[in-house]
């Protein structure tokens, strides 16, 4: 396998600073997708973007994408990189495919469910789920409209969430605004505790997914079957969902975009998802350099 070795010396973006010397045999790169990857707003990721995941896969190393979207959502991007990712870490973790055998799935409980479908209903926030990489919501208005153009996946319009084919859905997602948002999410996490993992994703969204599901978890799991040390991985995210993929990972790479807790835990900050900052660090990764 073709490794390759960089020199971390001094690393500026957004004032923030490290002086690190680290030698590293890079195996595996662990990306988020929605504000890592793909801007904002924007269908299709960079053809910078593509050109860097695809050279680095000439290079031997290992490419997963780690994202809360379901599978469905991603078949543009997986396409556009000719299907070049050795995993894929899907719903926050929810389920695992190790090239196209699915090797980790993770639903929530019936209670948790319902739980939260009720609570949601109590807030008027738009609920939305996902069970076997379907979109399912009780009543048609402007946000899950938005929420299809996102996804790329047409809604089932049904009259109850809680009797869709009576199975239960792999993760339960509120459509509200910035604002309340991060509340719903810290009330729901003290309502729930340790019997779902709780994310706010984007600013308006707040996801629900099994305690067993997490990107942190998901990535050690790929490792293992990948026959990669974590060490050797470097991950990139934005997000509060990325958090743990990032702590576990052997360089974790913040977005100039990310929120800051992530900036606060990260190794080095590269430049925002709108500026192709992913493609433009992983340039450098294969050109020996780490300097912005």
């Amino acid at each position: 396998m073709t490794s390759y070795t960089q020199k971390v010396i001094i690393s500026t973006y957004n004032d923030k600073k490290i002086a690190v010397e680290k030698m590293m045999d890079y195996q595996l790169i662990a990306a988020d997708y929605d504000g890592t990857l793909l801007p904002f707003g924007k269908k299709d990721v960079s053809v910078a973007t593509v050109s860097a995941i695809l050279k680095s896969k000439e290079k031997s190393i290992k490419f997963v994408l780690s994202t809360g979207r379901p599978l469905k959502a991603c078949k543009d991007f997986l396409g556009a990189i000719n299907g070049n990712a050795d995993a894929k870490i899907i719903q926050n973790g929810a389920e695992i495919y190790v090239g196209n055998e699915k090797i980790f799935e993770a639903k929530l409980t019936k209670e948790v469910a319902d739980t939260v479908l009720m609570e949601g209903r109590k807030r008027k926030v738009t609920v939305v789920c996902w069970l076997n990489d379907s979109l399912y919501a009780e009543e048609s208005d402007e946000k899950l409209n938005d929420y299809k153009k996102i996804s790329g996946v047409e809604p089932v319009v049904v009259d109850d969430l809680s009797k869709i084919n009576c199975e239960i859905p792999t993760k339960y997602l509120w459509y509200t605004n910035e604002f309340l948002a991060p509340v719903y999410a810290k009330e729901m996490q003290s309502l729930l505790k340790k019997k779902a993992n709780v994310h706010t994703t984007r600013p308006p969204f707040v996801e629900f997914v099994s305690p067993l599901a997490s990107k942190s978890i998901a990535l050690k799991l790929v490792c293992e079957e990948l026959g990669v040390p974590l060490k050797k991985t470097i991950a990139f995210g934005d997000g509060e969902n990325d958090i743990g993929l990032l702590k576990c990972a052997g360089l974790s790479v913040a977005m100039g975009n990310a929120c800051n807790k992530l900036k606060s835990i990260a190794s080095c900050i590269c430049p925002s998802c709108d500026e192709d900052g992913f493609a433009k660090y992983v340039e450098r990764i294969l050109d020996n350099e780490h300097n912005f």
